[in-house]
This record gives structure tokens, C-alpha cells and sequence, in this order.
């Protein structure tokens, strides 16, 4: 049960400072990959490196003031009583910047006209995510995304993984790789792994990340300084970012700096026309986070939630905000385990990373680069054990290779609704081949007793969320047991916890009924001696 406590101002402190060590690592690692990736060679070719230094700078700004307005829009929309931290859908972005960056170069050319259409794709993507976000809370669809199968999320959730580590080698290697970029990657991925396995192995522990990130620093500095300590203090830090151990500094920028080169007579519509379907793409996609962010918070806090209320919330809040942004459940539980149980404790947190806007960019000279590179690497590592390791246990063969199949097709595609439609589709073609050739009588049996129970209780045991129920030697010994039972309301109860049973409690409730039967023929051939 939720229970509201006393405004403590040590609690506001520490949700602060949480939300800013937070944020100011994912601005500066994926605030850069929002306008330029180092893949689009094209754009490379075309523009300076003042002008790339540019986009970075800028997407970084964007990333940061419309995680502000999300979390002020949340905070204020959300029927939530506990602070929410929000932001920007980072796993979206990179997918972003390739897709549209692509379309835009076929018509333009400059810097300007590069900017400017992309500002207006962005507008319009997040416009498009609000406003179907706001017709499935007005319809309340939003619960049928429920029904998606877990192992055709999976597949998406493999690529987001996969697509995450180019971000973090990106900050590590901004331009050639040469012999130093080896021991940064090593290093890199080494503090990814550590904080994963931490994760893993004390998974309530809430201040992980933000410790082990100042850890990471405080470390780092004494070591530069006890190898640099010879050369003169002015010369030290050039030395750093000559070896780009520090990246280059940047100066204090402010919010009219995104709009340095946009001009709406730059704008070609036919480009929107043109990405309608790759936005659709993104927005469908993003959608499906709210059927994992939502459901995963409420078992985490024990606080009941509203499905449309909040995919109500989410819509208001993307009206305002220029990239599209969401409810962000492992920091928004973080900040409810620490006290942030207040809707003040977040709006004091939003108002707060205006610091971060104005002072960040100056800030990411003095961070080390493989710490800008820890959430991009630590989101791969915990997408991919998420999506083919941890649930290996909890799926067919079958099941895990459609999986595969749609990570493979959603990553070389990069349009994840089609990964999604294929998924569904190779479904519906096992479940064809399964009808087919299940038994019909033993079928409607079981269907019987299935529309006893509401399709929402149809869940397996512990955290699975779907398990194919066309296993015909499961289903055959299932409904052999409750023919022989036949008890209905044992039936139900063991529905809602899951449609086939642990095969060793099968096995003891077959071994059972066939004594009873033996049992009774012996009883038969006594009575008939006597």
C-alpha cells in the first residue's frame, strides 16, 4: 500500500542529486547521438567539424530541456501520488538520427537545411506519439498491448540492446580508432560489466548508479593526476583530452542555441510526407514501452495504477515536450525507494536540472569518456540479458527463435514494426499447424474451462507473461487430470496462476490418480471372487 510520508528536506537533497548525476550521464551520451552518429558518413563528408561539433551540442540541449518539461508534465498530469522521473526515450534516438538524417540529405545539403527539417521531423514524431498515446487512453486500448507475446518483445527489446553499443563506442571513439581508443574501450566495457553484475546481484539497492559513477570519477582523477603530475597544471588536462581520456570542453550554452541555424523557409514538406512511415514506425514502437514501464512500477511499489489515466498523462505531457518522452519506471522507482514519495520531490528535481542545461555541456570536459559511455553499454548489456538470456527458462524453443528471428529482421531493417508484424504473424502461422493437428475433442475441454476465467488472469507464474498454450502433450496430460478430478474451482485457481502446471506436480498428480485406479480395479476384482 502506498503510504505518504513528512516532507523531509534530507529526502529532497538526495532525489536531487540522484536526478541530476542521472540526467547529466544520459545528456551528454545520448544528447549527441540525437543529430549526428558517427555511421552517416554522408553527413560527414558534407559538414565541418565545427558543424558537427554543433549537432552534438545542440541534440545534447534538446535532450535535456525536454527531459525537463517531461518531468514537469508527468509530475502534473500523472494520477501517480509519488514523484515520477521522466525523460526522453534514448533507446528511439539513434534509430531517429539514421532514418531521418538519411531522408533529409536527399534534399538538402547544408547545415541549415539539415537542422531545420530535422527540428520539424522531431515535432511532428512527437506530436504523433501524443496523440496516439491520447486515443488509446480515450478508447482504452491501451491494455491490448498487453497481448503482445513476450517473446515478439523480446526480439525488439534484442535490438535495442544491439543498437545501444554504437552510442557508447561513439563516445569513446569520436573519430579514427587508433592504439589509445583500444585501452578505452577495454576500460569502457569493463565498468559497464561491473556495474551490471553489481545490478544483478543487488538489485534493491538503489544508489548504484550514482555512487559508482562518483567512485568512477574520484578514482579516475587520481590517477591522472599521479601519472600527469610532472607536467604543469595548465598543461595537464590538454594532455587528457589529446588522448581523449577527457573529451574537449565546451563553453556555457543556453536554450536559443538550438535555433542558431533553423529557418522555416529551409523546411521541405515533402520530406514529412516522405518519413510518415518510419515515424509511425518509431511511435508504434514507443509506444510498447508504457506495456512494460507501467505494469513493471505498480509490482515494484504497490501503488495501483491507472493503464489509460497514465497513457492519458503521457499524451498531455508530449504535447509540450520536443522529442518523444516517457515514464521512466527504474529511476522513478529508485526515487520512491529513497522517499521520493511526494509530487513535490519531482517538480524540485525537474526545476533543478536547469543547472544542467545551462552548466552541463561545460561540465562533459571534465568527465572521463568511459563514464559517458557506461549507460549506453550498461542498457546493452541488460536489453540483451533480458531479452535472450533471462528468460530462457520461461519459453519454448520455438518461442526463442521467432525472437531471434525479429531481432535479426528489426536490426538490419530498422523498422521495428515490421519486426513486430512478422512476430505476430509467425504466431498466428504455429498456432494455424497447432489447431490443425490438436486433438478437437481435448481442445474444447480446455476452452471450457479457459472462458471460465478473464483473459488478464491467463498469466504464467513469477515474472512470465506469456507461454504458449498449444503444447499438445501438456495440454493432453493437463486435461486428462482435470477430466479425472474434475474439480472447477481447483481448475480456476490453478489458471490464474498459470495455464500448465510444473511438470513434477503433473507428474505426482498422474502418479497418484493412476494408484487410485489400480486401486479400484483390484476393489472390482475382489468384489467379483467374493
Amino acid at each position: 500500500m502506498y503510504e505518504k510520508k513528512k516532507l523531509k528536506f534530507s529526502t529532497l537533497i538526495s532525489t536531487t542529486f540522484v536526478c541530476l548525476i542521472i540526467q547529466l550521464i544520459d545528456m551528454l551520451s545520448y544528447g549527441n547521438a540525437l543529430f549526428f552518429t558517427n555511421s552517416n558518413q554522408q553527413l560527414s563528408k558534407i559538414l565541418k567539424p565545427d558543424d558537427i561539433a554543433y549537432l552534438k551540442n545542440c541534440g545534447s540541449l534538446c535532450y535535456i530541456y525536454s527531459t525537463i518539461i517531461s518531468q514537469l508534465g508527468f509530475n502534473l498530469f500523472s494520477r501517480i501520488p509519488a514523484a515520477i522521473l521522466s525523460g526522453v526515450i534514448v533507446e528511439s534516438l539513434r534509430s531517429m538520427s539514421n532514418n531521418y538524417g538519411k531522408v533529409i540529405l536527399q534534399y538538402t545539403n547544408d547545415l541549415d537545411g539539415y537542422m531545420s527539417n530535422f527540428l520539424i521531423l522531431l515535432l511532428v514524431t512527437t506530436l504523433t506519439f501524443s496523440f496516439v498515446s491520447l486515443l488509446l487512453a480515450v478508447f482504452d486500448l491501451g491494455q491490448f498491448i498487453t497481448f503482445i507475446p513476450k517473446s515478439v518483445i523480446n526480439g525488439c527489446f534484442g535490438t535495442i540492446g544491439l543498437i545501444q553499443f554504437p552510442v557508447g563506442w561513439e563516445c569513446l571513439v569520436p573519430d579514427k580508432f587508433t592504439k589509445n581508443s583500444i585501452f578505452l574501450v577495454i576500460v569502457g566495457l569493463t565498468i559497464a560489466l561491473i556495474l551490471f553484475g553489481l545490478e544483478y546481484r543487488w538489485p534493491t539497492v538503489d544508489f548504484i548508479i550514482p555512487l559508482y559513477s562518483i567512485i568512477i570519477i574520484i578514482l579516475s582523477y587520481i590517477i591522472f593526476f599521479s601519472n600527469f603530475f610532472k607536467h604543469p597544471s595548465k598543461n595537464r588536462f590538454d594532455l587528457i583530452r589529446e588522448l581523449n581520456i577527457l573529451p574537449q570542453k565546451e563553453n556555457i550554452l543556453h536554450f536559443t542555441y538550438i535555433f542558431k541555424h533553423f529557418y522555416i523557409q529551409k523546411v521541405e514538406w515533402k520530406i514529412i510526407l516522405y518519413c510518415m512511415p518510419r515515424i509511425f514506425s518509431i511511435v508504434f514502437f514507443n509506444i510498447i514501452y508504457s506495456a512494460v514501464n507501467l505494469p513493471g512500477y505498480q509490482y515494484s511499489t504497490n501503488i495501483k495504477l491507472n493503464f489509460s489515466k497514465e497513457l492519458a498523462a503521457q499524451g498531455y505531457t508530449n504535447l509540450f515536450t520536443c522529442i518523444p518522452s516517457y515514464f521512466v519506471a527504474s529511476y522513478s522507482i529508485t526515487f520512491y525507494r529513497i522517499g521520493g514519495n511526494r509530487k513535490l520531490y519531482g517538480f524540485v528535481s525537474a526545476i533543478s536540472l536547469l543547472t544542467t542545461a545551462i552548466f552541463g555541456l561545460f561540465l562533459k570536459g571534465y568527465i572521463p569518456t568511459f563514464l559517458l559511455s557506461l549507460v549506453p553499454f550498461l542498457l546493452c548489456l541488460t536489453f540483451l540479458h533480458m531479452a535472450f538470456f533471462k528468460c530462457l527458462k520461461d519459453v519454448s524453443y520455438i518461442e526463442y527463435f521467432i525472437s531471434v528471428v525479429i531481432c535479426v529482421c528489426t536490426y538490419f531493417t530498422k523498422e521495428f514494426a515490421l519486426g513486430l508484424i512478422l512476430g505476430i504473424s509467425l504466431y498466428l502461422i504455429i498456432f494455424f499447424f497447432e489447431y490443425c493437428f490438436i486433438d478437437k475433442r481435448s481442445l474444447r475441454e480446455l476452452n471450457g474451462y479457459l472462458k471460465r476465467t478473464p483473459m488478464y488472469h491467463i498469466r504464467v507464474s513469477g515474472n512470465r507473461e506469456f507461454q504458449s498454450i498449444l503444447d499438445r502433450s501438456e495440454i493432453f496430460e493437463k486435461v486428462q487430470v482435470l477430466k479425472q478430478e474434475n474439480i472447477k474451482e481447483q481448475t480456476s485457481g490453478m489458471l490464474r496462476h498459470g495455464i500448465i502446471k510444473d511438470k513434477k506436480i503433473m507428474k505426482d498428480e498422474k502418479s497418484r490418480n493412476d494408484t487410485l485406479k489400480k486401486d479400484e480395479e483390484l476393489n472390482d476384482d475382489t468384489m467379483k471372487n467374493d
